[in-house]
Parts: C-alpha cells; sequence; structure tokens
C-alpha cells in the first residue's frame, strides 16, 4: 500500500489534459518519450519530475523543478519514483500532481471570490489612470507569505489578463519562494540600476504573446 499522501489538486480553469499535453511536448524536446517506463533512469525520473513541476508553476514546491533536487528527492522515496513511472506509461501525470508532499503552500483551494474582487479593483484603477490623475499603471499586493498571493497572480490569466510571472528577488535571498530562473532566461541577471539589459530579448518575450 502506498504511503505517499494525495489529494485532487485545484488546478483552477486549467485542466490535467492540458498540463499533460505541456508535459509530453517536453518530453519529445528532450527525446524522452522514445524510452520504455521500465528502462528510466533514476536521473530520466528526475528529470519528468522537474518538468512535471516546471509545466505547472506556482502549484509546486519550487525547489524540486531543480533536476538535482528532485533526484534527492527520488532516492528517499522510491514509491515516487513508481508513482512517476507509472504516470509516465499511461502518459497521463494527474496522479503525480495530486501527490501533496509536491505542493506549494499556493496550491491550496482558491477562492472565485478572490479573483473577482481583485479584477474589479483593476478596473477601477484603470478608470482612474484614464481620468489623468495618475502617471503608471501599476498597484501592490502586500500581505503574509502563504496567503496566495503568487497564486492570485497565476490564475489572473484565466480572465483574459496578460501575466508575465516572474519573481526577481535577489540570488542571495533564500526566502519563501524562492528566485525564479527567469532572470537568467530573460537577462536581466545583471539589470543595472535603470533596468538596461537584455532588450532585444524583452522585445522578442512581448512580441510573442498573443492577445487572447
Amino acid at each position: 500500500m502506498s504511503t505517499l499522501q494525495t489529494a485532487p489538486l485545484d488546478i483552477g480553469a486549467t485542466s490535467h489534459e492540458e498540463l499533460d499535453r505541456a508535459v509530453l511536448g517536453f518530453l519529445r524536446l528532450l527525446g524522452l518519450n522514445r524510452c520504455s517506463p521500465d528502462k528510466l533512469s533514476l536521473i530520466d525520473l528526475a528529470r519528468i519530475l522537474s518538468i512535471i513541476l516546471l509545466s505547472s508553476e506556482s502549484l509546486f514546491d519550487e525547489k524540486y523543478s531543480d533536476a538535482d533536487e528532485a533526484e534527492q528527492l527520488l532516492i528517499g522515496h522510491p514509491e515516487l519514483q513508481e508513482a512517476i513511472r507509472e504516470a509516465f506509461k499511461e502518459r497521463s501525470f494527474a496522479n503525480v500532481r495530486n501527490i501533496k508532499m509536491l505542493w506549494s503552500s499556493s496550491a491550496k483551494a482558491f477562492e472565485p471570490r478572490q479573483m473577482d474582487g481583485f479584477v474589479e479593483y483593476l478596473k477601477a484603477n484603470n478608470r482612474k489612470f484614464s481620468q489623468g490623475n495618475y502617471y503608471g499603471k501599476f498597484c501592490s499586493i502586500v500581505q503574509s507569505s502563504g496567503t496566495g498571493k503568487s497564486r492570485l497572480m497565476v490564475e489572473l490569466r484565466h480572465r483574459k489578463v496578460i501575466v508575465v510571472y516572474m519573481n526577481l528577488r535577489s540570488g542571495n535571498d533564500d526566502s519563501f519562494p524562492e528566485r525564479c530562473h527567469a532572470p537568467k532566461v530573460f537577462g536581466s541577471e545583471n539589470m543595472n540600476y535603470r533596468g538596461e539589459s537584455n532588450i532585444s530579448t524583452s522585445r522578442h518575450i512581448i512580441r510573442s504573446i498573443k492577445m487572447p
């Protein structure tokens, strides 16, 4: 009998089928889709786990998106290895996502009324900006850790709002949630005080965003 604690994961408007398609796409890119489930090595399983978690941003403990951290987790939990192997065989990863030990604090049930209130707040801010009394379209969300700020941002995309979610805290800061890997990818690792960095990369990202 498995000792892994599981529960249905609230993934909002996103479906497990959508997330599975993303995972399978990454597996094809890495050539892992052609592997036999029985012949997957520990490193292969760690890479698959990292892909599953990276495809479901903010719902899982970010440290396990690192293959080395994922490998250490798998060494201590052989049952998790078998769960990933079985999911890989079935090409369906919902059962892995439902393993509670992998969840982040933001994976708790999300209340739609929280989003309703925030969307109305953004609309009100936009009306005020249009009246010419403000100089920038931005606002702050201030609350204690674990109260759902990150989840709020991720869920916002389901209201036809473009969301580029990145945690850009200092690399020396070990607070929670951990800094995203995005700074290195998007060229902001060595950004100066005026925010000048890899402008061509930033422009490419903006051009790639499609309006809903």
